[in-house]
């Protein structure tokens, strides 16, 4: 079922039983935050990768109608709704429900959107390399390449071309309420093959992400997972307690996990990258959540742009020869 219309009968069902101010609160929400982003999505396709993507490109771009920057308990409110009513789904439909609780927030008066800068780049690059291995290749490929950490915990040796330099993204590891109903909800490890073009994608991977595979590649890689080198796959959050503990051993800043794709995102912007290229490489929703998450011109950038179409205008050979054109158009 696509969302927006479970969304409408959810609203409904909920008119009966809230207060007014209750409902009213959930329909501007709803139609002013939720169904822009995910309304044309299947139910099936929210996961917690595609959620945390939303919620970042909320704190990011703001208000979609004001443009000012939504409260943190605004956010909170929005994603809270997306996972009751996505769970409200599923319990009705007796199916397993998504697991959102590593939804990774802003801190009070900080960004989900924070990067690495240069410096901390470079530092973290260098530690990685020398470190050699499974786990500190999990980060890299965060860095490096831009992929969540449901995809690298997922990955397979199988998914990874080292002749062509291509990682086929297949699927992601996350996890899932086997029973929403019941005191006490069980939950277990599931890989979901990515139901949307756009998480179905083969990634480019340059000469540093080759030599850290080549440096843990295993024997027999066949059937086996890039973090533990066996056919049982990590979890996240063990990849996740393994990043943090880098960063505190070397001095680095304690971004979240999510911050290493986002420097991944603003570097490819810095370099040129464009935003429908960007998005088929992240693997985004629609290129809308690329541009609110990392194309933010300044003024600097606009002159230049203006400057640059300025002069396609008029092709004249030269200086002396643009001038007569002025002079004459000037008459």
């Amino acid at each position: 079922m696509v969302y927006r219309e479970w969304l409408e009968q959810w609203l409904k069902g909920k008119s009966a039983k809230v207060k007014e101010s209750s409902y009213s609160s959930y329909k501007i929400n709803i139609d002013t935050h939720i169904i822009p982003l995910l309304g044309d999505r299947e139910i099936e396709e929210i996961d917690e990768d595609l959620l945390q993507d939303v919620l970042d490109s909320m704190e990011q771009s703001g208000n979609r109608k004001t443009g000012q920057k939504l409260s943190e308990k605004t956010i909170k409110e929005v994603i809270r709704l997306v996972t009751t009513t996505i769970r409200a789904y599923c319990k009705k439909n007796k199916i397993p429900a998504p697991f959102f609780d590593d939804l990774e927030f802003a801190k009070s008066g900080g960004s989900t959107c924070e990067v690495f800068t240069k410096d901390e780049q470079r530092k973290l690059v260098s530690v990685l390399i020398k470190a050699k291995k499974p786990k500190a290749v999990g980060v890299g490929l965060g860095l490096l390449e831009g992929m969540r950490i449901g995809e690298i915990a997922a990955l397979k040796w199988d998914d990874i071309n080292m002749d062509e330099q291509l990682i086929e993204v297949r699927g992601t590891l996350q996890r899932i309420y086997r029973n929403s109903e019941g005191a006490e909800a069980k939950s277990q490890i599931v890989i979901g093959t990515p139901k949307t073009m756009n998480s179905q994608r083969k990634i480019p991977f340059g000469s540093t992400v080759l030599f850290m595979l080549q440096s843990i590649i295993p024997d027999s890689p066949e059937g086996k997972y890039v973090l533990t080198g066996s056919d049982k796959p990590m979890e996240p959050r063990n990849l996740r307690a393994y990043y943090y503990k880098l960063l505190k051993e070397n001095g680095l800043r304690k971004l979240k996990f999510h911050s290493l794709r986002h420097t991944f995102g603003t570097k490819c912007i810095t370099c040129g990258v464009d935003p429908a290229t960007l998005c088929k490489i992240m693997g985004h929703a629609n290129p809308t959540i690329t541009i609110n998450l990392y194309c933010h011109p300044g003024l600097e950038d606009m002159k230049n742009a203006i400057r640059d179409v300025d002069s396609t205008w008029l092709k004249a050979t030269d200086k002396e020869e643009k001038a007569n054109v002025f002079d004459e158009l000037t008459k």
